[in-house]
């Protein structure tokens, strides 16, 4: 059995006018160690592994709110990794280095293989003009709940 996710999160990492939050702010409260202590509205470019997004996230994000994991949210980054090269190799290609990069972590953050698991992955990734224009490469990986109710704690080695 396979999944293919069905919510693609794009990362817009260029500002838009009429934002109050660029993305490179980060209006949550965080500990020593950088996790969420009091929710906030992050920017694309500073959400972190171990962020839990308070809110779906599909199309071009600026900047999302977060709020610490064990409150009811929408889904957690896990994973993060750059894609190699210097210039933008499409949004096909992209796409496809998201997903297999998500995949091939997915298991030893969650505890349980991908088609038996309760979860799903979703990735914030670089788009053309980031690429270009600041140097994005970086691709975040999230898990959400497949059935779409809010997920309360950590999914990490949760084993379904």
């Amino acid at each position: 059995m396979s999944r293919v996710t069905s919510s693609l999160v794009l990362l817009a990492a260029l500002g838009a006018a009429g934002c109050s939050t660029t993305v490179s702010d980060d209006e949550s409260t965080r500990d020593d160690s950088g996790e969420v202590v009091e929710g906030g509205e992050v920017g694309a470019l500073r959400l972190q592994v171990g962020d839990c997004l308070a809110d779906e996230a599909i199309g071009d994000v600026l900047s999302v709110p977060v709020v610490p994991c064990a409150e009811p949210h929408d889904s957690e980054l896990y994973h993060e990794f750059d894609i190699a090269g210097s210039e933008y190799p499409g949004e096909e290609s992209v796409l496809d280095s998201a997903q297999q990069g998500c995949l091939d972590t997915f298991e030893s953050f969650v505890g349980a293989p991908y088609a038996a698991s309760i979860y799903d992955i979703s990735y914030l990734y670089p788009i053309e003009e980031s690429w270009n224009k600041i140097g994005d490469r970086t691709v975040q990986c999230g898990v959400y709940l497949v059935d779409g109710s809010l997920a309360v704690g950590s999914a990490a080695g949760i084993g379904k």
